[in-house]
């Protein structure tokens, strides 16, 4: 996922190279310094852009909460919008910032096309069945 990730997105922002990528353990023993930066779209409006801008800003905030020691649990932000919006993009920077701080991440989808071709994940419908199936 995280060469993927990488070849996807090195072409559109600036980023540390995959071998500091990977190497990034822990928050506490061994962070990679990377805050990811949302690109501007040719014919992307600066009103788009800012929004963009401030929903990434606001999923890296939950992260970092994530992160402190005392936290149990965080409401992480809904993503939504119109087709071509950005928000798969958004959630792969957010992804990339994840690893960068040396967590596991795991993504869910509403549906399950878009969570299994853009990001490596298993729908919310799909994980329901499956646990479904296990209990019986």
């Amino acid at each position: 996922i995280l060469r993927t990730l990488h070849g996807e997105l090195a072409e559109l922002v600036s980023l540390p190279s995959l071998a500091d990528f990977e190497s990034a353990t822990s928050f506490r023993i061994q962070p990679l310094a990377f805050r990811p930066v949302v690109p501007r779209g040719r014919d992307q409006t600066q009103e788009s852009h800012a929004e963009q801008v401030k929903a990434l800003e606001m999923c890296i905030a939950q992260v970092d909460k994530f992160m402190h020691p005392m936290t149990r649990a965080v409401a992480f932000p809904v993503l939504h919008g119109r087709a071509g919006s950005g928000k798969t993009m958004l959630l792969k920077l957010v992804l990339l910032y994840c690893l960068a701080k040396g967590l596991r991440s795991t993504v869910t989808a509403i549906t399950s096309e878009r969570a299994r071709t853009q990001l490596w994940a298993v729908s919310i419908y799909m994980r329901c069945c499956r646990w479904k199936s296990v209990r019986l």
